[in-house]
This record gives C-alpha cells, structure tokens and sequence, in this order.
C-alpha cells in the first residue's frame, strides 16, 4: 500500500490533507470529530452526514473531488484515470467495512444548473469538504480545501 504523504503528494492539482489515526469515540459522529480535530481542524458534532454508499460510489466521490477545484468545480484538472488510481489508493487505508461521512450535504441542481448544497466547515478555508472513514479500530481523514 503506497503510504499516504506519497498519495497526497501526487495530487498536486488541488489542496487535500490525508491523515490516519486511532478511532476515539463511541459515536462516529464523535470518532469524526476526534479525526477532524487530531488533523488540526474543527470538529462539527452532528453537523457530519452518512455517505451511503457502495465501495464504488466512494471511489467515484473522492476521484471527482481530486480533479475537481472545490472554488471552480467545472474543469477536470487531471486525467480521470488518474484521479480513480489516486481515489482507490486513498480508500485503501480506510478500514474494512468503515462508515464513511462528510461534512457537505447531497447536491441539488437548479434549473439553470447552479448547484446548491451546503456544509459544516472544518477549516478557515472558503471551502472545505471534509470525508471521514471510521472503522471500528481507526479513522482516515480527508480534507479538500479551496479559495475563491
């Protein structure tokens, strides 16, 4: 498994933050929170959202969020090739069967194709999309930050 700094290092088109640790908390609202705030960002309480997901749809999720600038979400900055390999590295240090959340809210679309969504920041940055997986022994955590 390549280890997390080379993934992160590798994704040079967008800001993203990675980092593995002990799961702490019951809950995995408050496992979340104590991943978020290890990482050096915020914790949210009840403000995390459960990713219901398949293994692929996650896989998809954090490929458009690798290629994608969170400010200007419409070009495609790397190869979707690329992104999927880094997405897949990535989850692999998530832990087998963890429970996947994030501080964003599903996306609406309007009628004239404005996106509409919402989220709990982490951070100080104008945009941040947090995703956390928590696994019974320990938590990843990603981060995808962005200025306007």
């Amino acid at each position: 498994m390549k280890p997390l700094n080379e993934i992160i290092e590798s994704i040079d088109s967008v800001v993203v933050k990675a980092y593995e640790s002990k799961r702490i908390g019951d809950s995995v609202s408050d496992a979340a929170d104590s991943a978020s705030t290890l990482a050096g960002y915020q914790a949210i309480g009840d403000g995390w959202r459960t990713i219901e997901h398949e293994y692929e749809s996650i896989i998809d999720m954090l490929a458009y969020d690798i290629g994608h600038d969170l400010a200007y979400s419409s070009d495609q900055l790397l190869p979707i090739e690329e992104c999927v390999a880094l997405a897949e590295s990535l989850s692999m240090h998530a832990e087998s069967g963890s429970t996947w959340v994030t501080n964003h809210s599903p996306k609406t679309y309007g009628h004239n194709g404005t996106v509409f969504g919402s989220w709990n920041p982490v951070s100080d940055w104008t945009f941040d999309k947090a995703i956390v997986a928590v696994g019974h022994h320990k938590t990843l955590f990603i981060c995808f930050f962005a200025e306007d």
